[in-house]
This record gives C-alpha cells, sequence and structure tokens, in this order.
C-alpha cells in the first residue's frame, strides 16, 4: 500500500513542468548584486580615492603617517614610491606613500571650498599640527 503511494507521489512529481531556467539563475544573480554593490563597490571606490591622495602629493603637503605621526612632505620620488616627511626641524624620515593615511593639507582646502558654498562640514582632528 505504501509503495502504491510512493508510486502515485512520484508521477504527480513527474507530470508537473519543470520551472524554467531563469528560476533558478535569478536568486544566484540578485545575491551576486548586492554582494557587489555592498561589499565591492565601496572598496573599490575607497581604493581609488586613496590612490588619487597618493599620486596628488605635492612638496609642502601636510600629511599624516600610519603611525599617527604628523608632518610635511619636503620631497615625492616617483619613481622608489617613497616621500621624505619632516616630522620636527631636524627630523625628517623617509617613508613609502603607502604609510601616508590622510593629507590634511587636501582636507582643508576641501572643507574651505564646501564652507564658501555654504555646506557645513566637520571640524577637522588636526589641531595638533604644529603651523610651520
Amino acid at each position: 500500500m505504501v509503495l502504491a503511494w510512493l508510486l502515485l507521489a512520484e508521477e504527480a512529481v513527474a507530470a508537473q513542468d519543470p520551472a524554467p531556467w531563469w528560476f533558478y539563475v535569478a536568486p544566484w544573480v540578485f545575491i551576486f548584486f548586492v554582494f557587489y554593490m555592498l561589499l565591492i563597490r565601496p572598496k573599490l571606490k575607497e581604493e581609488q580615492a586613496r590612490n588619487q591622495m597618493l599620486s596628488s602629493l605635492k612638496k609642502n603637503d601636510k600629511v599624516l603617517i600610519f603611525g599617527g605621526i604628523y608632518g610635511q612632505v619636503v620631497g615625492v620620488s616617483d619613481k622608489d614610491d617613497e616621500v621624505v616627511v619632516k616630522v620636527d626641524d631636524n627630523c625628517r624620515m623617509r617613508v613609502t606613500k603607502a604609510t601616508i593615511t590622510r593629507n590634511l593639507t587636501a582636507e582643508d582646502a576641501y572643507r574651505q571650498q564646501q564652507a564658501a558654498a555654504g555646506v557645513k562640514v566637520p571640524a577637522a582632528s588636526s589641531e595638533g599640527i604644529k603651523k610651520a
């Protein structure tokens, strides 16, 4: 008796039309789209902005180095990917461009530009920099 029921159930399942191919692919496309929009795309934009910031470094820019060290760019080497940063009067450091986390001069210029346009921008966290 149980076998008869199983055979009838199997025939009922076989009689149904299979779902179209896109029915199985659509959830995976949606998952990939959400994954791209939430994880990959913001990281790519952040990396692009960082590369643009590092390529626009120039002499006399005030920068923040990875270890929390504030300094002023004295020289930029395009060939060696190095920057010479003046930390104090008699202290200069040769660091790679990758160690520079923020360009404070560019941030201040952007803040002033936004203030002139009437947009409120949060205050800078670079009050500890000695004016040279």
